[in-house]
């Protein structure tokens, strides 16, 4: 049996991971991928779209810009990592920066703004890495002279 120091240790590490879990909870198949790529590429690519989320980024980091935090990283709760992880869902929009959208989520939850941009950037990476991973596939069949140079 774990004492309640144990647990809280356990906790205090796994409170950071859980808004990263809900990115990639469930898992897609491929085809379920294609279908929401195809779908958002045919309804929120157009420049127009395109501004209004730089806009919608801007006018979030700007709303939340003299929020000052109270929170260290190990101060992080359960509801702090899912109202950042549902945060983080916005940015399947085109346009609305994923790192934009986590730092607000972070302040909002009265993060420090230093422990919100650590934070940031770790759930920032496995996310990227991920969809990097996705794209990978199509950026080798996609016919294009643009590739040479970097490999």
């Amino acid at each position: 049996m774990l004492t309640n120091k144990e647990k809280n240790y356990l906790r205090k590490l796994a409170n950071p991971l859980s808004a990263i879990f809900q990115v990639g909870k469930e898992g897609l198949n491929t085809n379920q991928v294609k279908g929401i790529n195809d779908y958002l590429e045919a309804h929120y690519t157009s420049l127009k779209m395109l501004a209004l989320s730089f806009l919608f980024t801007a006018l979030m980091l700007y709303i939340v810009r003299n929020i000052k935090g109270n929170k260290g990283s190990e101060d992080i709760t359960f509801k702090d990592a899912i109202i950042i992880g549902l945060f983080q869902a916005i940015t399947i929009i085109p346009g609305i920066s994923r790192s934009g959208t986590v730092l607000v989520a972070c302040l909002i939850c009265k993060l420090k703004r230093e422990d919100a941009l650590k934070y940031t950037f770790m759930l920032y990476f496995p996310v990227s890495a991920g969809t990097m991973l996705l794209k990978v596939p199509e950026l080798i069949n996609t016919p294009t002279t643009l590739l040479v140079p970097y490999l």
